[in-house]
């Protein structure tokens, strides 16, 4: 999502900011880009947005969670914990590290940085994450589902908008787009084994 996205009617949504990883605080403070960015969210979602705190046991977590202090203490948007997560199960590394170089058409020799550093992304026990996030930026986590409720028998299929023009018929429709179709693939006419 980009700032242009904000123009829609988003009133009802949650806002969780991701800053990026190279985030570091500064003689001069985070950069204005990322002070920008939250204030902009801080205004457009008042008490409906957050700063994303996503520690992962890398070297420089306690850098980042000090520049993450900074910016929302400038910005005025609280921490919440989201931990960047990929896989269910710490054992899950080598399955997840696969799957990426595959999408990306390299091998796992080849993936460089596109493989995790460690297997810290998998989904944590309550333990785990005491033991990596302040008490304040738990309860400030715990806190946000509390407030809105929600429930799985609330979602419905909803029947995307017909894209038939009006005074048309679905089927109708289609069969012009075919047709159309079929006279753009063969310029000389079209095969009797493929008449609509």
């Amino acid at each position: 999502m980009t700032c242009a996205d904000l123009k829609w009617n988003l009133d009802h949504c949650l806002v969780l900011l991701i800053p990026p990883a190279t985030l570091a605080p500064s003689p001069v403070g985070v950069t204005e880009i990322a002070c920008g960015h939250a204030r902009t969210l801080a205004c457009r979602f008042p008490q409906h947005a957050w700063i994303a705190a996503e520690l992962v046991h890398g070297p420089n977590d306690k850098a980042q969670l000090d520049a993450l202090r900074e910016l929302s203490a400038a910005s005025d948007l609280p921490l919440a914990v989201a931990d960047d997560l990929h896989m269910h199960a710490r054992s899950r590394r080598a399955l997840r590290d696969t799957l990426a170089t595959i999408r990306h058409g390299a091998t796992v020799d080849q993936a460089g940085n596109r493989l995790l550093p460690n297997a810290e992304r998998h989904l944590r026990t309550r333990l785990a994450l005491a033991c990596t996030y302040s008490p304040e930026l738990l309860a400030e986590s715990v806190a946000i589902p509390g407030r809105y409720k929600f429930s799985l028998d609330a979602l419905r299929y909803e029947y995307p908008m017909e894209l038939v023009p009006a005074g048309q018929t679905t089927n109708a429709y289609l069969r012009e787009i075919a047709q159309q179709g079929l006279a753009a693939s063969y310029l000389r006419g079209t095969p009797a084994h493929c008449g609509v």
